[in-house]
């Protein structure tokens, strides 16, 4: 057994330049109680010509190593133990600001030290030891090497335990599992944990008869339980009985344990191997052989009903990339909240989630696939009353809170556990060729879980929250509110320009090569981590938009025909989706190099601020543009004063913005706004209403030039006839094409106009916003929304936000309005006259349901 030796100088630590794991075992035995595990890995690994291989090990005690069944000399540096130049740093401190830079050098050189490997072992030339030390280090159940002769390639056995460990696996009660942190495989087992290094793995867990190891890769075996046959794993999914899943090697142990044998045949980096051991309850799922569902005993019911949607997602990634799921099984485990690091741990072909996103079976599931409605309304009906009476006992409104939350949390679980399968194909299994590449992978996994939403919970719904996330981030502002980045992705799919206010340093420039390099991987967590995944799914949506939707599918549909094609290697660079993006998309070369090099390379985005007036003898609308930046790459730079004069180094976005007017006879886009060129532009358009052709009549002078009268207090009435003016309201960017913060400027009956009359959810919600904002809000303003609130034609989340800002802008000023709206709106339809108590709850109408819910 050897002792951790002292720390020496990191420098005159060999590197481990040139050596590959092609294939690593694991083979471990947990034992809760202890909170212990121990065992021994054992590594087909290329040596290199120096003859030393390191790898990374940490809180973890070395019994021996052995190289081809050879005890062998090694050297073992635990990180933890090195903090002599940190003690030197601390004693430094005088102030905050030295302490915080103390912290952050201590935080750096942490990071740095654990890209070193720290457990250095000699290939070179093996001693001989006692025959039965020698028989312990031949391998039992070893890989078989091919008949070519292969003399560089060595078999690594290293015998080691964990012993209460503090990362990297955690054990709570009946439950033991890891995490996949940055930089946390070494911490319960010997690796290279680098990433890119990526092999195949066998892996065996040994645990108590009463438990379920669940790991990566798929199961080999399963025993019955009394009949003590060993059957191949292709049978292991149609049995719920937790006792007769995976394969059991009863041992002799008193009391009795069971192992249970994984393989995983797709080469996957060190970070992607998870295990989970706990008294699980074992779901499969009914529509797909292939997938399974485990949580704890005492939410069974509940997972039964969450996991329902989630073979549409599965089979739509499938037939949306034209293959079959790389990895031979798919598991979906849910663990108590308290036991877990993040609510989301992925692992190659399983995902560990918080058993918080599991819902009840009577919340109102939207994504039903056979849309029985009759049966969710006899569910409802049931869980309310059973809720009232026997078990809260709360008010009526009360009731109707706890099952709006309800279901509101039931399509958010949809998309996260969405999301998660989403990763494993790009993520996983495709994987990032350089740090500077993983902002693509990410983006692409979001880009799939848009699809996934738009299918199976509407366009509405999909346009709704990419819109709310974009003023979830406006609301930030440059403070840069921390957010829960793994609680909700829901509202961050296709956030566009959600980034726009905090896309301000080069941590949000997606292929930089300081912000991958010095960072160490932490720029993918926190805020801005969370940040540049929202960055990420925009600019591949903005992408999607330039080449077409057909397109862009057969660039994701090779991606993934490549990574089965170059087997073992299945990275994917941003130059080769670059390469992707002009040979497959159809886009131009130039086009495309000023695309990633302005969107991808750098950081900062657009910032429009627009008005217009209409000329009504040129028939056309002039609109003025003024274009700034969130960040640019050079803030000393000319361009970035307006007043400058010297405007020819302007760096610009490619692309050019459209413009929608809509006019009496119909709607107009106008692809006319260029993101690069001058910072101030007019640009003129032209008008094709015939009624602006009539011979100009001069203004009273109660009105503008333009027509249109600030006052604020516009005639409910339409007023366009008299004043002849074709223009009903304007949208800058409708599809929100672009990752830009606009500003547009238009009359209060325009936005009235948009809100009554635009069927989009985007543009309804935008003119909320608008109207909400007004200094002074007059009673055409409140009876506009009143008049959309009671639209039941209009989309549900909108209609909440309308009840949300008539509350808002009621005020003495327009004598309470806004609530006296609201008062008659909800009587007319909870209050029963005739007895003077509410009415009943009526599910038949889910939307008019949940409106009249949030006024509670």
């Amino acid at each position: 057994m050897a002792k951790p030796r002292k720390p020496k100088n990191e420098d005159a630590k060999p590197e481990n330049s040139g050596a590959v794991v092609r294939h690593q075992k694991l083979c471990l035995s947990i034992d809760i109680d202890k909170h212990q595990i121990y065992g021994y890995t054992e590594l087909e690994i290329a040596v290199p010509d120096i003859g030393i291989v390191g790898l990374h090990a940490e809180n973890i005690g070395i019994e021996s190593v052995f190289v081809d069944g050879e005890a062998t000399e090694f050297e073992y540096y635990p990180h933890q133990q090195q903090n002599v130049d940190s003690e030197k740093r601390w004693s430094s401190v005088t102030s905050p600001s030295s302490a915080a830079d103390a912290a952050g050098a201590v935080y750096l050189s942490a990071l740095e030290r654990e890209r070193v490997p720290n457990l250095l072992i000699n290939c070179c030339k093996a001693f001989r030891i006692p025959n039965e030390v020698q028989e312990v280090g031949n391998l039992e159940n070893g890989l078989p090497f091919s008949g070519e002769p292969k003399q560089n390639v060595k078999l690594v056995r290293i015998n080691y335990w964990v012993e209460k460990a503090e990362t990297g696996i955690h054990f709570d009660n009946e439950v033991v599992h890891t995490n996949n942190q940055i930089r946390r495989a070494r911490c319960w087992f010997p690796c290279m944990d680098e990433g890119i290094q990526c092999c195949c793995y066998d892996l065996e867990f040994t645990v108590a008869h009463n438990l379920v190891a669940v790991s990566t890769g798929s199961l080999l075996y399963q025993m019955k339980d009394e009949v003590k046959e060993i059957l191949p794993m292709k049978d292991a999914f149609v049995f719920k009985d937790r006792k007769s899943y995976g394969v059991k090697v009863l041992s002799k142990d008193d009391p009795p344990r069971k192992t249970f044998v994984y393989k995983l045949d797709v080469p996957v980096t060190a970070q992607w191997i998870s295990l989970v051991v706990a008294p699980f309850e074992i779901l499969p799922d009914p529509h797909v052989g292939i997938i399974s569902h485990m949580c704890l005993p005492s939410n069974l019911s509940k997972l039964w009903n969450t996991i329902k949607f989630f073979h549409n997602a599965f089979n739509h990634y499938e037939e949306y990339l034209d293959a079959k799921f790389p990895f031979g099984s798919y598991t979906q485990v849910f663990l108590a909240p308290e036991m877990i690091v993040s609510s989301t741990n992925l692992g190659a072909s399983m995902g560990v989630f918080s058993s918080q996103v599991l819902y009840d079976e009577t919340i109102i599931d939207q994504q039903l696939a056979n849309r029985d409605l009759e049966r969710v309304y006899k569910d409802l009906e049931r869980f309310h009353y059973l809720v009232q009476v026997q078990i809260l006992g709360l008010a009526d409104g009360s009731i109707q809170a706890v099952l709006f939350s309800l279901w509101v949390d039931a399509i958010d679980t949809s998309i996260k556990l969405a999301f998660a399968l989403a990763k494993q194909w790009f993520g996983v299994y495709v994987t990032p060729e350089e740090p500077n590449d993983e902002w693509l992978l990410d983006g692409l996994a979001g880009f799939l879980t848009e699809l996934f939403i738009k299918k199976f919970l509407g366009n509405n719904e999909a346009r709704y929250r990419r819109f709310k996330a974009m003023m979830q981030m406006h609301d930030m502002g440059d403070e840069k509110t921390s957010i829960d980045a793994s609680e909700r992705y829901i509202l961050d799919v296709q956030a566009n320009c959600a980034v726009c206010k905090a896309d301000d340093s080069g941590v949000t420039a997606l292929s930089s090569s300081p912000s991958c390099k010095e960072l160490h991987g932490t720029h993918r967590i926190g805020l801005y981590g969370k940040i540049r995944s929202w960055k990420s799914v925009a600019i591949l949506q903005m992408l999607e938009k330039q080449m077409g939707p057909e397109f862009f599918r057969k660039i994701l549909q090779k991606v993934i025909s490549r990574a089965r094609d170059t087997f073992p290697i299945r990275s994917l660079s941003t130059k080769e989706f670059r390469h992707f993006a002009t040979k497959v998309g159809n886009l131009e070369r130039p086009f495309v190099k000023e695309f990633f090099l302005r969107w991808v390379c750098s950081c900062g985005c657009p910032v429009l601020r627009m008005g217009f007036s209409y000329n009504k003898r040129k028939n056309m609308v002039e609109l003025a543009v003024l274009r700034e930046f969130t960040a640019a790459p050079d803030a000393n730079a000319s361009f970035l004063n307006p007043d400058s004069e010297n405007r020819e180094g302007d760096i610009g976005w490619p692309g050019m913005m459209s413009i929608r007017v809509y006019e009496l006879d119909g709607m107009y886009d106008h692809p006319v706004l260029p993101l690069a060129g001058e910072m101030w532009q007019l640009l003129e358009i032209q008008c094709h209403s015939k009624l602006a052709a009539r011979r100009f009549q001069k203004p009273k002078k109660s009105s503008k030039p333009d027509g249109f009268d600030e006052n604020g207090d516009v005639p409910a009435s339409d007023m366009r006839s008299s004043l002849e003016s074709p223009l009903s309201w304007i949208r800058a960017d409708p599809e929100m094409e672009y990752l830009a913060e606009i500003h547009f400027n238009q009359p209060i009956q325009m936005w009235i106009n948009q809100l009554e009359k635009d069927e989009d959810v985007v543009a309804q919600a935008q003119a909320i916003a608008a109207l909400k904002a007004l200094p002074q809000v007059s009673f055409s303003v409140t009876n506009a929304m009143n008049n959309f609130l009671s639209d039941t034609k209009a989309f549900w989340r909108v209609r909440i936000e309308t009840a949300f800002a008539l509350a808002n802008i009621a005020s003495e000023e327009n004598d309470w309005a806004g609530l006296l709206h609201l008062v008659k709106f909800y009587k007319s339809r909870r209050f029963d006259a005739a007895i003077g108590l509410p009415k009943p709850n009526d599910f038949h109408d889910f939307p008019e349901y949940f409106v009249l819910e949030v006024m509670q």
